[in-house]
C-alpha cells in the first residue's frame, strides 16, 4: 500500500470523526464561528510545527494568498453550513450528502481546470445528482433559521450549498497545486 493510499484512508477516518464531532457540537446552541476559529487555530499551529520541524520557509505570493483566502472562505462557510444542517438531520445523511461534493468538483474542474468532459464523467455526475435527490427526498422537511442569515431555509437546502462551497475550495486547492 502506497503512502498516498494510507493518507487517503486516514483522511477518510478523520473526516468521519470530524462529522461526528460536528454533530455532537451542534446538539446544543453554541457559536459556530468560535468552533471554526478553533479549527483554524489548530490548523495554523500544526502547519507551523510541521514547517519548523522540516526547516521549510513558506513562500508567499499574490496567487498563493488569493487561493488561500478563497479556499479559506469556502471551507469556513461550507463547514458552518454542514454544522447547521447537522443540527436538524442525522449525521449519516448529512455527511453522505456533504461527501458527494465530487459532483461539484467534477463540474468545476471542467470549467476552471479545463479537464475533459466525456461520457463517463457525464454518467458519474448524473448518478451523483440522482443520489443527492434520493437522499434529500428521504430526509425530513424541517424548517430552520440559519444563525448567520436572516432568511429561513430547510436543512436539505443547506447541504447542496455546503457541497458546492467545499467543491470550490477543492478546485482552488488543485488549481494552486497546478500553478507551481
Amino acid at each position: 500500500m502506497t503512502d498516498a493510499v494510507v493518507f487517503a484512508l486516514l483522511s477518510l477516518c478523520f473526516a468521519g470523526l470530524n462529522d461526528v464531532v460536528f454533530k455532537r457540537y451542534s446538539a446544543k446552541e453554541r457559536s459556530r464561528g468560535i468552533l471554526v476559529f478553533g479549527i483554524g487555530l489548530v490548523g495554523l499551529l500544526l502547519q507551523t510545527l510541521a514547517m519548523l520541524g522540516q526547516g521549510v520557509i513558506p513562500r508567499t505570493g499574490a496567487a498563493t494568498l488569493a487561493y488561500g483566502v478563497l479556499a479559506g472562505v469556502c471551507l469556513t462557510v461550507s463547514n458552518i453550513l454542514l454544522i447547521e444542517s447537522l443540527t436538524h438531520i442525522e449525521v449519516s445523511l448529512g455527511s453522505t450528502i456533504y461527501r458527494l461534493n465530487t459532483i461539484g468538483v467534477a463540474l468545476l474542474s471542467i470549467v476552471f481546470l479545463h479537464e475533459g468532459f466525456g461520457t463517463t464523467k457525464v454518467a458519474g455526475i448524473g448518478i451523483g445528482m440522482l443520489a443527492v435527490l434520493l437522499l434529500v427526498h428521504r430526509s425530513r422537511k424541517v424548517a430552520i433559521t440559519v444563525s448567520f442569515c436572516p432568511c429561513r431555509a430547510r436543512s436539505r437546502d443547506l447541504l447542496p450549498l455546503a457541497c458546492t462551497l467545499w467543491s470550490s475550495s477543492s478546485t482552488a486547492i488543485r488549481r494552486t497545486a497546478s500553478d507551481r
